[in-house]
């Protein structure tokens, strides 16, 4: 089995810089990406944010209506609430009126003329 020897080179200061240089623009690109990330996140959260208050806006007008509609059953339910009263009264002189009729038969009748 033969093994590759590996030859250390010289670090010069030429070297060095070039390795510092490549080093400096890689975190350049790194930094280009992560500005270009945080636009986007910060553009997501603005889109987000005026989604939610759209949405919110619809729900409060839906809410808005359905406090009209509670509002228009409340009067429905009243005016139902009257008719019920009215019907009983009719009721009522319906069922005396009848007894009436009855009796007045019955006096009729037990009276000859």
């Amino acid at each position: 089995m033969l093994m590759q020897t590996m030859t250390r080179e010289s670090w010069t200061d030429e070297r060095l810089d070039d390795l510092n240089d490549k080093v400096d623009r890689g975190f350049v690109r790194v930094d280009h990406r992560f500005d270009r990330v945080e636009g986007e996140i910060r553009e997501l959260r603005m889109e987000t944010k005026t989604r939610f208050e759209v949405t919110e806006a619809h729900y409060e007008a839906v809410d808005v209506r359905f406090d009209a509609m509670d509002t228009r059953f409340q009067s429905l339910e009243s005016r139902f609430e009257s008719l019920e009263d009215r019907f009983a009264a009719l009721n009522r002189i319906l069922i005396t009126s009848v007894w009436g009729l009855v009796i007045t038969l019955i006096a009729t009748k037990a009276i000859p003329f």
